[in-house]
């Protein structure tokens, strides 16, 4: 059944949401697995930064290219195909070696990238894409944030990274299992036929982002529009200093409210002027060049 914005049923939101959601986990949780693997000498300190940037590199493209290529009535064969190719990979990375490991993780983002692609065709066809976008972005916080306290507290120091990996690929059947729930197919995205008029807001941060990675020049800079992860470090932080030796439970928790928090916050004022903004990233990286 094709599935048009507003009509999506409880449990094909979920479905959607929750695939989506083990598309991106690896973009949390690549500092502690391939640091891991560092330490377990099977990466260099130069071959982790290459493996990184390709696994996320071929995550775009996996996104991208499910979007070019893919039909709209095909959305369980790709998810399927998707999920499938990641389980594999995750399962066969603690095998690897060498360049092998660069490989694998490439197949890992392509697969990664076309699960974003399902979440992203259902965000884009909903009434409100915006609430749904950041529905999204704190699903995916959480997420990460449990795994990785997973990670710390038990997987990574008893099983190593390829316990960590074994983990992601347990994530990679639950998209699997997700697929049943999910739309079937999405309706196709229409023109408006608005044209003209102030760019819109997905175009401002697009600029915005492309001139903080100029102006830093680092092409991996982001200027944190939402500002989640700051809310969510911020959370933590108030919650080291209100609790004596807080456990990984009560760290969660005060996260997940600094994250919740920082996005109601966003929903319940006005988006502030965009020039001020680039005009103080600007000053602050010209300002750090002549340091």
């Amino acid at each position: 059944m094709i599935e048009r914005a507003a009509t999506f049923r409880a449990s094909a939101i979920v479905a959607v949401l929750a695939i989506g959601v083990v598309g991106v986990l690896i973009a949390g949780l690549q500092p502690q697995l391939l640091g891991m693997m560092a330490t377990e000498g099977r990466l260099s300190a130069a071959r982790l930064g290459v493996v990184a940037t390709v696994e996320l590199l071929a995550m775009g493209l996996g996104a991208g290219g499910a979007g070019a290529i893919v039909r709209v009535n095909w959305l369980c064969p790709a998810g399927a195909g998707a999920a499938i190719v990641l389980i594999i990979a995750d399962a066969v990375t603690p095998l690897a070696a060498g360049g092998a490991i660069i490989a694998v993780r490439a197949a890992a983002g392509l697969a990664e990238g076309t699960l974003i692609w399902l979440a992203i065709g259902f965000i884009a066809r909903t009434a409100n894409p915006g609430r749904w976008a950041a529905i999204y972005l704190m699903a995916q916080t959480f997420a990460q944030l449990l795994i990785a306290a997973l990670f710390a507290g038990s997987v990574l120091p008893r099983w190593g990274s390829a316990g960590g990996f074994a983990l992601l690929a347990a994530t990679g059947v639950i998209a699997l299992a997700m697929l049943p729930w999910a739309p079937r197919a999405y309706a196709r995205l229409e023109d408006d036929g608005v044209s003209g008029g102030r760019p819109p807001i997905a175009g401002m941060i697009a600029l915005a982002g492309g001139m903080v990675q100029k102006l830093t020049r680092n092409s991996m800079a982001s200027p944190e529009v939402l500002g989640v992860s700051s809310g969510a470090i911020l959370g933590a932080m108030v919650m080291f200093f209100a609790v004596a030796a807080p456990s990984r439970i009560a760290q969660l928790a005060g996260s997940s409210i600094g994250a919740f928090l920082t996005l109601w916050l966003l929903a319940a004022l006005p988006y502030p002027p965009l020039w001020p903004i680039l005009a103080i990233a600007f000053a602050s990286a010209h300002a750090g060049r002549h340091r």
